[in-house]
């Protein structure tokens, strides 16, 4: 009886030891996973659009008297979220567009859609706005999330009068983007000019490279006020 009573304790006590070892390395590997798990810098909740198919939403962009950037029609109003300056650094600066300088001291940029992946790259479009500039700009990030390429959408550099800049729109199918800009040359001698028509095809490419191609364009004469 007294060996049978110490068999039954010993595999007892085995048991329990193998027990605990299990749910301590069991605990390990679940803390180990959380540790490694890495937020994404660029989430979903930055971005109130996902996969726009042309710039014109911009006709429904306003501003409020502190300068931040809505989106609002008939049915919603949102808010955008602007670029803290890291992200501006990395995102906007590095691509080339202008002057780094310029961008950092002066623009304000916000975050306005998440695109479809196209192969290994995250297309991600945001709106940048300062002195003498507005425009809705697609960037293309690597695995890395570091800026490759880049295409303006709408807009760009202008002057002091907005009616005589050029209009741009574009419209995103996948990997093909096409666009039309209107270009107005104004003579002021004669308060007449003409308008430019034009249409590209831009195409994204496996390796991140956009290469853009004139289609066609159509010239008007036109009379234009100094007003």
């Amino acid at each position: 009886m007294e060996k049978i009573f110490f068999t039954v304790l010993f595999y007892t006590l085995v048991l329990t030891l193998y027990s605990c070892t299990n749910t301590e390395h069991s605990n390990s590997k679940t803390v180990d996973h959380k540790m490694s798990a890495q937020p994404d810098p660029l989430p979903d909740s930055l971005f109130p659009f996902q996969n726009i198919s042309s710039s014109l939403l911009v006709n429904s962009f306003k501003w409020d008297s502190d300068g931040n950037c809505y989106y609002q029609d008939s049915v919603k109003k949102i808010r955008f979220i602007a670029l803290d300056s890291s992200q501006k650094r990395k995102y906007i600066s590095s691509i080339g567009i202008l002057s780094p300088e310029w961008i950092m001291n002066d623009w304000q940029v916000d975050f306005v859609a998440r695109q479809d992946r196209i192969g290994q790259f995250r297309p991600v479009v945001v709106w940048a706005g300062g002195t003498d500039y507005g425009a809705l700009i697609l960037i293309l990030l690597d695995g890395g999330l570091h800026p490759v390429s880049y295409f303006v959408l709408n807009g760009g550099e202008c002057g002091d009068v907005p009616a005589y800049c050029d209009l741009k729109h574009s419209f995103l199918d996948k990997d093909v983007i096409r666009s039309y800009v209107v270009k107005r040359v104004w003579k002021k001698s004669s308060y007449s000019g003409y308008v430019d028509s034009i249409n590209y095809l831009t195409k994204i490419f496996p390796d991140g490279h956009l290469v853009t191609t004139r289609i066609d364009s159509a010239r008007y004469k036109s009379a234009i006020s100094e007003e």
